[in-house]
């Protein structure tokens, strides 16, 4: 299967991104006594920093110079609460997720791995500086795992990250064919992509992604554009200082009120025809021209009113 094949190929894609081939194992090897007792001490940690089976100083920070002493990880990994209290350890010492994460990876590659943006790239997840983002990201990686049947996350994370290097070979053409028609993982990066843009409940975001589906499903680019259109209103009442931002036909008339429209510059249609396109596409009655339009309306819109 192209996960487990991507995995063995880890030495070939650290080699050629980085001119060496790297052993992860052989840093695991030295780490016996850390993973055995969740105890990580600085010496422990120069490990990680100075060993000559990675090029940790070509992507990190320095490490152990800045923590003295050893300190301990919580036990029970297998729940998520004694997980976020790692991860959290980790973090109010080093203030850098990555750095944590590498650290947790060794000490604990059955829950951790690396979090890096080329696999948050492939997983269609946004990168961000949080605890919580490296969670979900570990949580992610758990669920690929437990579906391929691969015991650790740190695998899953070296399987993914090799196969975010190589995909663009053609020497690789037939496990990126393999990936490309995985339904499960393509099903899984869809969710991540609809979950962020949920998260982030961003207009620009909404519209793009209904963009990229409007000559695929345009019914679906529609009710997305739609969305982002009652987004857009409830952020209009609120410049404009309208109560009960609620939306709907009355908050749109207050919207279309003249006073409104002359202070954002716009006018009626501006509003109503992108409006009177909203509940077609809610309904499921919209055409694929009608969709195109009312993504280019409720972009238009946007444009005008973030002056």
């Amino acid at each position: 299967m192209w996960i487990q094949e991507f995995l063995t190929l880890f030495p070939n894609a650290t080699e050629q991104v980085t001119g060496k081939r790297q052993d992860l194992g052989g840093i695991e090897r030295q780490l016996v006594r850390a993973r055995n007792t969740l105890e990580v001490t600085s010496a422990d940690l120069r490990v990680v920093e100075e060993s000559n089976d990675w090029a940790y100083a070509k992507w990190w920070p320095p490490l152990s110079s800045g923590l003295q002493g050893s300190f301990k990880l919580p036990e029970n990994l297998g729940q998520r609460r004694s997980r976020r209290e790692a991860v959290q350890v980790l973090y109010e010492k080093v203030r850098d997720i990555e750095v944590a994460s590498v650290i947790l990876r060794f000490v604990c590659p059955r829950y951790f791995g690396i979090i890096s943006p080329p696999v948050m790239h492939l997983l269609n997840l946004t990168p961000k500086e949080s605890i919580e983002t490296y969670l979900t990201y570990t949580e992610i990686l758990q669920t690929l795992a437990d579906h391929y049947r691969m015991e650790r996350v740190a695998d899953i994370d070296m399987a993914l990250w090799t196969a975010a290097q190589l995909y663009i070979s053609p020497l690789y053409a037939e496990l990126t064919k393999q990936m490309n028609g995985d339904a499960f993982f393509q099903e899984t990066r869809l969710r991540n992509l609809v979950a962020n843009l949920r998260l982030e409940s961003g207009v620009s975001d909404r519209l793009l992604f209904a963009k990229v589906l409007l000559d695929h499903e345009h019914v679906i680019a529609g009710v997305i554009a739609a969305r982002a259109f009652e987004d857009l209103c409830r952020k209009i009442a609120i410049r404009l200082t309208i109560p009960d931002s609620k939306f709907g036909y009355d908050l749109v008339r207050k919207i279309e009120s003249p006073r409104n429209l002359r202070a954002l510059g716009i006018t009626r249609g501006d509003v109503s025809e992108p409006f009177r396109l909203r509940n077609d596409a809610v309904h499921g009655d919209i055409s694929h021209r009608e969709a195109r339009q009312l993504v280019e309306l409720v972009e238009r819109l946007h444009v005008a009113v973030s002056h």
